[in-house]
């Protein structure tokens, strides 16, 4: 589709916040996972570089990282870069996974003005 509509492609990856507050009590003595939230920030980086070296040589891409929840992340980021369309990969969890967890591409379509292409990703047999 991005080599039909001569679209720039925006591969994106959004972290969970490891930490989203640390208590105010001096005698919790808790440290924040920085070394844990930067090597997951560089090993995201290097999968989102292989994958956009991997992308056809007529389109033009890049990468881009966020922090939060997934699907708002998403949104959000879609937003300020302008971009026409969402696509994102639905893996197809279903029974409890689905009902505890639900899905990001289900709360993306709800929670975006965009339009959003989910593709189903197929399960190795």
């Amino acid at each position: 589709m991005a080599v039909r509509f001569r679209a720039e492609l925006v591969l994106v990856h959004i972290i969970p916040a490891v930490v989203q507050s640390i208590p105010a009590d001096p005698a919790f003595d808790f440290q924040a996972p920085e070394p844990y939230e930067q090597a997951l920030t560089v090993s995201v980086e290097e999968r989102l570089n292989a994958m956009a070296q991997r992308t056809s040589s007529e389109v033009k891409s890049r990468t881009a990282i966020g922090n939060g929840d997934a699907a708002d992340g998403i949104v959000r980021l879609a937003v300020s870069e302008g971009a026409d369309l969402i696509v994102i990969a639905n893996h197809g969890s279903t029974g409890w996974r689905h009902l505890f967890f639900g899905s990001v591409a289900e709360k993306v379509i709800r929670l975006s003005d965009l339009p959003v292409l989910v593709v189903p990703i197929k399960k190795p047999e």
